[in-house]
């Protein structure tokens, strides 16, 4: 019985591991091999995939010379909560020179 709990909890930390950096394989292979409770720590101690995803967006915005359809972006971003304020105030401040 322990041992089918053991499988069925490291699919559901597998499960939750696909949406962050970790992985599905990886956090279901953790989660079974050490077990359950240290895979939920590497679980909710990876990235979420979509943060990776908006950093990677404002490092390319960083990298290139600004326009005001970047400046829209960046406070879109802001807005969003995406970004702090102080990112924010950084770019204004590198696109105005």
């Amino acid at each position: 019985m322990i041992v089918i709990l053991w499988i069925v909890l490291s699919l559901l930390l597998g499960a939750a591991g696909s949406e962050r950096q970790i992985g599905f394989v990886g956090a279901f292979f953790l989660s079974l091999l050490l077990s359950p409770i240290l895979g939920a720590l590497f679980v909710l101690m990876s990235e979420k995939k979509s943060t990776v995803q908006h950093r990677k967006k404002l490092e390319t915005l960083l990298e290139k010379t600004p326009t005001a359809e970047d400046l829209e972006k960046m406070i879109r971003l802001h807005d969003e909560g995406k970004i702090t304020a102080e990112e924010l105030a950084a770019f204004k401040k590198r696109m105005l020179g």
